[in-house]
This record gives C-alpha cells, sequence and structure tokens, in this order.
C-alpha cells in the first residue's frame, strides 16, 4: 500500500503545474473558489493552531452520506470529542455549516483541496491540517491524502462499503482490493455486502451490514407531530380513509405518464383516491414542467399546490377547495417528505425511469408499500430492503401505476419487524462507536 501511495503522490506532483494551469478556466476555476474559502471561514483553522486535537476524522463526499453519519456525530459530540469533518462537493456546503456553527468548539471542517492541494510548502495540505487519531472514510472518494492519512492512524474505518457498481475481478479488483485492505474495519452496507468482503478480504475486520440513517429516519418520523404543519396536514391527509392515499414523491416531469391511466384520473377527480405529489426539484421551472405535463395529457384534473412557504392556514384553503372539488394535490414543502410517509399505505418514489431511483429507506422505515421504476441497479437501498424480505413493486409501464396500487393491496410487506432492524443497526452503531471512543483504539 505505501508504494502504491507514493506513486500516486508522485503523479499528482507531476500533473500539479497542468492543473494549476487548468484552474484559471471552467470549472476548476469555480473549484479553486470553492477549496479558498478554507482560508476564510474560522472553523476551517487546525485544532493545531490552539494546541488540540480531534478525536476522529470523517471524509464524506456530498449531502447523502452526510445524513448518513449525522447520528453518528451527534453521538460523539455529546460524549464530548472533538471532530474534523471534511467533504468533497459543494453541495453539501450549507449543510455542514449549518450543523458545525452549533459546536464551534468541537468542529473544524475543511473543503477537500483537490486543486489547491499540495503535498510541500504552498497549496492546502490535508495530512498538515489534520490532527485526528482516527478517521472514518464514508464510502469512496479514495484520494491518495485521504489514504495516506488514514493508513497513518490507529483507527481506519470504511463505512457503507458496497460491492454495487463495483470491478470486483481482473485489474480493477486487485488494485481496490489494495485499498480496502489499507483499512483496519470495514461496514458494510448491505448484507449481501457482508457476504462478499468476507470472503474476499483478508486482514480487515469485516462487520455486518449497518444502516446508520435508518436510526435519524426513525427519529424524524417520531417526532413529526411536533412540527409546526404537522396538524394541518394531518387534516389534509385525513380527508380520506389511510388506504385510499398515495403519495408520489420524489417525482420528475417525464414520469407523468401515470395520469395516463384514466381510471386513476378518475380515482383522483372522483375523492375516490387522494392522491399526493412531491417533485424532486421544488425550483418553479420544475413545479411549471410538470403541472404543464400533467395539463396536457389530461385537462380538467384540478391541481392545488403547496408553495414551499405554505403555512398551516394555507393547507387548510387547500383542504376546503379540495372538498368542494376533489384534485391533485402538489406540494413544494421542503424538508417533510420523510416525516409524512407513515400517513400513506402506499409510496410511489421516483427517478426509477432516470438514471436511478431515489431513497427508499425513508419509505420502509415508514413500513409503507414501495413502488418504483425499474432503474434499481445503483441503489444499495433496494438491496437492502430485499435482502430483508420487503417487497418493492417494480412498476414498469407509468400508465398503469393505478393497477399496481390496488393489486398490492393486501401483499405482505415484509417478513422483517421494523423495530428489530432498528435494533440491530442501534447494536453495529454501538460497536462503531466503541471503537471510535476507545482512547487506545
Amino acid at each position: 500500500m505505501p508504494i502504491l501511495l507514493i506513486l500516486t503522490l508522485l503523479i499528482r506532483l507531476l500533473i500539479w503545474p497542468l492543473v494549476k494551469a487548468l484552474s484559471f478556466f471552467g470549472p476548476l476555476k469555480d473549484r479553486v473558489k470553492f477549496e479558498r474559502r478554507n482560508l476564510k471561514e474560522a472553523q476551517c483553522i487546525s485544532f493545531s493552531q490552539t494546541h488540540e486535537r480531534a478525536e476522529v476524522l470523517f471524509h464524506f463526499s456530498s449531502e447523502g452520506e452526510f445524513e448518513q453519519i449525522k447520528s453518528l456525530l451527534e453521538v460523539l459530540l455529546v460524549r464530548g470529542h472533538k471532530l474534523e469533518l471534511v467533504f468533497t462537493s459543494p453541495s453539501v456546503e450549507s449543510k455542514v455549516q449549518a450543523f458545525s456553527k452549533n459546536y464551534d468548539d468541537q468542529i473544524r471542517y475543511l473543503r477537500l483541496p483537490i486543486i489547491e492541494f499540495f503535498p510541500f510548502i504552498i497549496g492546502q495540505n490535508l495530512l498538515h491540517w489534520s490532527t485526528a487519531k482516527k478517521m472514518v472514510m464514508v464510502r469512496y472518494d479514495f484520494f491518495p491524502e485521504l489514504l495516506t492519512l488514514g493508513s497513518k492512524l490507529s483507527r481506519f474505518v470504511l463505512y457503507s462499503a458496497s460491492m454495487k457498481s463495483s470491478t470486483n475481478q481482473g485489474l480493477g479488483w486487485l488494485v481496490k482490493k489494495i485499498i480496502y485492505e489499507s483499512f483496519s474495519d470495514v461496514f458494510c452496507a448491505t448484507d449481501r455486502d457482508y457476504k462478499f468482503f468476507s470472503g474476499a478480504l483478508d486482514t480487515v475486520n469485516i462487520h455486518p451490514a449497518l444502516d446508520l440513517r435508518s436510526l435519524q429516519i426513525s427519529k424524524r418520523q417520531k417526532n413529526f407531530h411536533k412540527n409546526e404543519l404537522a396538524s394541518s396536514l394531518k387534516e389534509l391527509f385525513d380527508v380520506k380513509e389511510k388506504s385510499d392515499r398515495l403519495c408520489l414523491a420524489q417525482f420528475w416531469p417525464e414520469e407523468s405518464d401515470v395520469f395516463k391511466d384514466e381510471r386513476f384520473v378518475e380515482a383522483i377527480k372522483s375523492g375516490e383516491k387522494f392522491v399526493y405529489l412531491a417533485p424532486h426539484k421544488l425550483s418553479r421551472e420544475f413545479l411549471e414542467e410538470i403541472t404543464e405535463r400533467i395539463s396536457e395529457i389530461t385537462k380538467d384534473l384540478k391541481v392545488y399546490i403547496l408553495d414551499r412557504n405554505a403555512s398551516s392556514q394555507d393547507i387548510s384553503d387547500v383542504l376546503k377547495k379540495y372538498k368542494e372539488r376533489p384534485g391533485l394535490v402538489i406540494s413544494c414543502l421542503p424538508g417533510l417528505l420523510c416525516e409524512i410517509y407513515p400517513m400513506f399505505p402506499s409510496v410511489y418514489v421516483g427517478g426509477g425511469f432516470g438514471k436511478g431511483v431515489h431513497s427508499l429507506l425513508e419509505a420502509f422505515m415508514a413500513d409503507t408499500r414501495i413502488l418504483c421504476g425499474p432503474g434499481v441497479h445503483r441503489s444499495t437501498e433496494y438491496d437492502l430492503i430485499i435482502d430483508s424480505g420487503y417487497k418493492v413493486a417494480i412498476v414498469e409501464d407509468l400508465k398503469k401505476l393505478g393497477s399496481y396500487v390496488v393489486n398490492i393491496q393486501d401483499e405482505k410487506k415484509s417478513q422483517l419487524d421494523i423495530s428489530e432492524f432498528l435494533s440491530h443497526n442501534e447494536m453495529e452503531m454501538n460497536k462503531l462507536v466503541k471503537i471510535l471512543d476507545n482512547h487506545n483504539a
């Protein structure tokens, strides 16, 4: 492993002049601006400047990975640990800043220096910045400086390791095997990943599947009653019995073919079915594209829109109008989709007719029937869910979605008690906390 890292670092040095030259143009120029914000913010200053030391460094790429480990971060912070958070994508920047400002004495964060990185005097250097004793990587930004740093520490943990979309044979697998075996501990994403890595890696502590995000989701769903919009949304949903509701979640404009099912549309118009649609994006342009496509398909379906700033009174107004004339409710309320899933017996999760289905775990934790398009090949959550014995209905033709909903009404959803799934994850998280909490580890 050291030889491989030395070679990759040498390559980084050799191409550094070219990278610096290109950084004055296009996307690389924006990346440089992003990374240079490290030099201006107080919480980006290394703990070493105040003669302190972090217990653990966490690296994650984007928002999804950050959300996965949030509950673990909170546990370690409550225990009084100092943490370093290193992230790759600008998409998670605001979330990290908002989270970190509540722990200004305990957290330092850094945008991963890719363009600005240089291992000597000039430039930003992660290896000099970090003071941590242990390191956790969430998934797979295997930059050589990250691997070099982790390999020097007392514990180097890979969380949510997956064989999904991974080369597991030939030269590609040989290189990855060398990388995987640089970790002291590997926590797997699913049971099938656990079986694969247990047989493929020789020198690593392989741990069973652990999904930290499930603990965060469960907490959010249980606490939804505290939200200021909870009671008005419940009144809106209670316009129909739970068995007659459907949520179309993370919805894309190209999925509007669902409204070509005339029987389905008639059920919405008559009030037989209450359908709540949550777009994947909340921008005005995205919403307009969805509503335009729906109006092209069905001219007389009434559409009610809850914008992102809707109040309890706005929701009550929509309910009043809905009772007079039933129709489709489209909601752009941010940050509430996970919480409302338990109020629906069936949820269609979008994205499966595009690049890939969006998160299925939130619907799974709500113990609701899950429907999605065929694009599940990249989803580790899909593997986790079906491995548990839970049924996910794959919709091949959106024009027949209404029929899918009817046909699965009486099917047994799962062979697994969700509480057992949570208990397993709590137990595995405690193992990980013990590894990170042990000052002698």
